[in-house]
């Protein structure tokens, strides 16, 4: 591919990010590391690959990148001091035994289905599925939420790829 491939690799997967394409972003990052598995540029490949998750609100994929990142970075790089921060967004807390605790993304709480549904349709167009959760309880409020994660950052992860596209998102820790 020449010497500059890896290069543009990265550097369309940094504006596809930038665009807000961030299916291709992910491609031309994976392609870079597929065309030069031991190159210098993988290492930061790898951070920018947790950034794309993170937009997508794929906190699996995100942390999985950011260890990757921490594990092939120099201690001096400015990457790795980001990756390095990231460790306690991927990391669980500690929790009691047989506490079960998860966190979802909600959209909005609406008195009528109709209006929950139309949201819902909405949201779902940027690619994540969204939900609306009848009410129970004896609350007549149908909420529309998005996700499940163990972790309130891993949840924030997709609330701020919502309010990147002029959603209101707010994290809620969910009813057993």
């Amino acid at each position: 591919e020449g010497p500059f491939a890896s290069r543009a690799r990265l550097r369309l997967g940094q504006l596809q990010l930038a665009r807000g394409d961030l299916r291709r972003a992910a491609e031309h990052l994976v392609q870079l590391r597929t065309d030069d598995p031991g190159g210098a540029l993988v290492p930061v490949s790898w951070v920018w690959t947790a950034r794309v998750a993170e937009s997508m609100g794929d906190a699996e994929i995100a942390c999985e990148a950011w260890k990757r990142a921490r594990a092939s970075l120099e201690p001096a790089d400015p990457a790795r001091i980001e990756a390095e921060r990231s460790r306690s967004l991927c990391e669980e807390p500690a929790r009691q035994p047989g506490e079960l605790v998860t966190y979802t993304v909600q959209l909005g709480a609406f008195g009528t289905e109709e209006a929950a549904v139309r949201l819902r349709d909405g949201a779902a167009d940027i690619g994540v599925a969204v939900r609306v959760e009848s009410p129970s309880g004896g609350v007549r409020v149908y909420r529309v939420r998005a996700g499940r994660f163990g972790s309130r950052e891993s949840a924030n992860m997709l609330a701020r790829r919502f309010q990147g596209e002029g959603f209101d998102a707010i994290v809620v820790p969910e009813e057993p």
